[in-house]
């Protein structure tokens, strides 16, 4: 489970120095710092299932919910986040794993996303529309479908048959959050198919 300074200064409070007990916790292994602030009680959690807690607001997208369902052969050794607002990356190298956060748009970041929970865990997740239209965001813009596809399906390595088998009407309405030819032209593919 998940807790914060605070979540264990509160369970702490009746140690006469609830920070030392924190520190001796640490010590002992009975929790795991995170980042500073954040504690996990299970060390041997997976890094999939803390990644939004460790940079708010923020879910898996990119490659890691690529990977996560199934349109990408690989497994993503980094989880990779988006959030907004931030106007900036950030990276956190930490016991359980390696975080990556990047901007999407503020208009399209609340949309296309899917909830998952295991036992005490809830996280965010990008469906697999909403990855690809992330993943689509933070790449080089391509000036012809062609060179689309050729990112898409040869760079990405993204299964063409998991991808026709997406909702086409979910896909182009999650591209026109973005302002970027990227998503004009999966638009144009999509309507010419």
């Amino acid at each position: 489970m998940i807790l914060t300074t605070q979540d264990l200064l509160k369970k702490y409070s009746t140690y006469k120095n609830p920070k030392c007990k924190i520190a001796r916790s640490v010590s002992s292994g009975e929790i795991t710092q995170i980042v500073r602030g954040l504690y996990e009680t299970n060390p041997n959690i997976s890094a999939f299932w803390i990644a939004n807690d460790i940079y708010k607001p923020s879910y898996l997208s990119f490659e890691t919910a690529l990977s996560f369902h199934g349109l990408i052969p690989e497994a993503t050794p980094v989880m990779t986040s988006a959030t907004h607002g931030k106007n900036k990356h950030k990276l956190y190298d930490t016991r359980f794993g390696v975080f990556f956060y990047r901007d999407v748009p503020a208009r399209a970041y609340p949309r296309g996303l899917i909830t998952i929970r295991f036992d005490e865990y809830k996280i965010l997740v990008a469906s697999k529309e909403k990855a690809i239209t992330d993943i689509l965001y933070v790449k080089p813009t391509v000036k012809t479908i062609d060179e689309l596809k050729e990112l898409l399906f040869l760079d990405l390595r993204i299964d063409e048959e998991k991808f026709d088998l997406l909702n086409k009407e979910k896909l182009i309405t999650l591209c026109k959050l973005y302002n970027k030819n990227n998503h004009r032209l999966l638009i144009k593919m999509m309507q010419e198919e």
